[in-house]
């Protein structure tokens, strides 16, 4: 009865899902003359492309630890991840479209009386021939943005500088270096190798500390565990700190944060730690998940609480989501925020549809006179192993000083 009842759940979705796979490959057939056979072989791979990513999905979910779990997962998230920039951009050519005979039309309606039309109408041919175009332009973008994402997505990301200027921060902190790695999602297509790339590039940056922003996992303790465990073996002169991610939650979050600790690494939940480095003094803080009380309901997101008898000086602040920095900014009691979260959209044209759910996408922002933030892009992705105009990265943080303005 649980089982049936969490179908439903997921039922809509999956109808809407199957419904927009329907309606794009209608309209990429539209042009066509094709003969009722081959319309008929289309319709087939369609439905068993929109199918399929849930199939694999669902396969993994009864059947755990099969030998075929990787390759379902990478080929049906990838799938997923083709199909879903197909109907996009096939979404916007239609708009497109219709934005033009909108156009069109209203042209014709303002036209002078008894002024002749400047041209005639395109005849059946020129628009079978135009959609025909489009279409393919549709279907070959589609299959360059899958074909590079899978690419990005496979490789170790790169290590990406950013220097960021505190005012009147401490000389003694000059050049404080903090690694941060965020949203790795370990799971069914991301596993112990690609884990131990990371801790090897981040082991080589020489980091006064690192600092993991979130959505480490995809799954269990009891399965992913030892997925995770070269994180143990992060090397920084002050340890590895880390918050938890919305992700983390979805699988038994007290038990990720057991374990965790086990890595060595510090787990802050709405408290801090007063760090030292060169004989100055500076506070790392970190929140729970701005969702996690749905959750575990002792887990609300208080950056003031963290940030509660920490000592004058240079505060950073670790939270999951960039959407915790308007809160943060005013407690008035941080210089900074590291974030991660977005993916940076993860891939094109799904950036806007990112943007808009979040008021910053990557990079670094000012939030208030006193206030910076960090979003990183994230280590590994979500979903299909597509990254396309969001590179993954490693962030190599160095703090420097800056005159007060």
């Amino acid at each position: 009865m649980t089982a049936a009842v969490g179908l439903l759940r997921y039922l809509p979705p999956l109808l809407i899902w199957l419904g927009l796979h329907l309606w794009t490959a209608r309209t990429l057939m539209a042009p066509l003359t094709w003969s009722r056979r081959w319309r008929f072989v289309v319709w087939c791979a369609v439905i068993v492309l929109a199918v399929y990513p849930v199939a694999a999905m669902s396969f993994t979910r009864i059947s755990p630890g099969h030998p075929a779990e990787f390759g379902l997962m990478f080929s049906g998230m990838t799938a997923f991840g083709f199909a879903s920039v197909v109907i996009a951009l096939r979404v916007a050519a239609s708009c497109a479209e219709a934005s033009m005979r909108a156009a069109r039309a209203l042209r014709q309606r303002v036209r002078p009386h008894g002024t002749p039309a400047s041209a005639s109408p395109p005849d059946l041919d020129r628009r079978r021939f135009f959609g025909k175009a489009i279409n393919a332009g549709v279907l070959s973008s589609a299959a360059g943005v899958t074909a590079v994402g899978v690419h990005s997505a496979a490789k170790i990301p790169e290590v990406r500088s950013v220097k960021i200027s505190i005012p009147n921060l401490d000389p003694a902190l000059e050049g404080m270096v903090i690694a941060q790695l965020s949203d790795i999602h370990v799971g069914p297509t991301i596993r112990r190798p690609y884990v131990q790339g990371l801790v090897d590039s981040v082991n080589s940056l020489d980091a006064d500390l690192v600092a993991i922003t979130g959505d480490l996992v995809d799954g269990f303790v009891s399965k992913l565990g030892p997925e995770l465990a070269p994180l143990a073996d992060l090397n920084s002169r002050l340890g590895t700190f880390v918050v938890t991610g919305n992700h983390e939650y979805y699988w038994r979050g007290e038990e990720w944060i057991e374990y965790f600790a086990r890595l060595k690494m510090t787990v802050l939940g709405n408290d801090h730690r007063v760090l030292q480095r060169n004989n100055a003094r500076f506070t790392l803080a970190g929140v729970h998940d701005l969702h996690a009380a749905r959750h575990i309901p002792s887990h609300v997101s208080d950056p003031a609480r963290a940030a509660h008898g920490a000592p004058e000086g240079l505060r950073i602040l670790l939270a999951h989501q960039p959407r915790s920095a308007p809160e943060a900014s005013e407690t008035g009691a941080y210089d900074l925020q590291l974030s991660g979260h977005t993916h940076g959209g993860q891939y094109v044209p799904f950036q806007l549809m990112v943007w808009l759910a979040q008021p910053y996408l990557a990079g670094l922002h000012r939030v208030s006179d006193r206030m910076q933030l960090y979003v990183s892009r994230g280590c590994g992705y979500w979903g299909p192993p597509i990254r396309a105009g969001a590179a993954s990265e490693i962030t190599k943080i160095v703090l420097t000083r800056a005159a007060t303005a």
